[in-house]
């Protein structure tokens, strides 16, 4: 399996942060789902438009976190919460079997180029396969 991306757009009333200013408990469970929902379809299309498809076994992430804007300090795993969600969604529709750190190895964090439209972050999750050797 090659290396993938795959992007997608999140408007500021489904973002999740990590230091707060959420709101209320049942507001955060309402956008957990969406952003769980929007996961799965993206997931799904995706797979649709790369069949044959078979589960990645094992790969290394790369979160790349586009702001609308540039800010003047930004911390990009901040937005881990809205991520959480939306690798679970990648993970109902069958991206990979389990979202554990057997399957998913390493994640990481980066910062992206700003997404120039108010309101609007993106998330690209790049995919990179983990080609482990057989035994002899």
């Amino acid at each position: 399996m090659s290396p993938a991306t795959i992007h997608i757009d999140v408007p500021k009333n489904l973002l999740l942060k990590a230091n707060g200013g959420q709101g209320q408990v049942y507001a955060n469970a309402q956008r957990a789902k969406h952003l769980r929902h929007k996961g799965a379809t993206i997931g799904r299309d995706w797979i649709n438009r790369h069949q044959p498809w078979r589960p990645y076994g094992h790969v290394d992430i790369e979160y790349e976190i586009h702001y609308p804007k540039k800010p003047p300090r930004a911390d990009p795993d901040n937005l881990a919460p809205t991520v959480k969600h939306l690798v679970d969604g990648l993970t109902d529709a069958g991206l990979w079997d389990d979202d554990d750190y057997q399957h998913l190895r390493r994640r990481t964090y980066t910062m992206g180029p700003p997404t120039s439209k108010t309101g609007l972050w993106r998330v690209s999750i790049h995919i990179t396969p983990i080609h482990t050797e057989e035994p002899s």
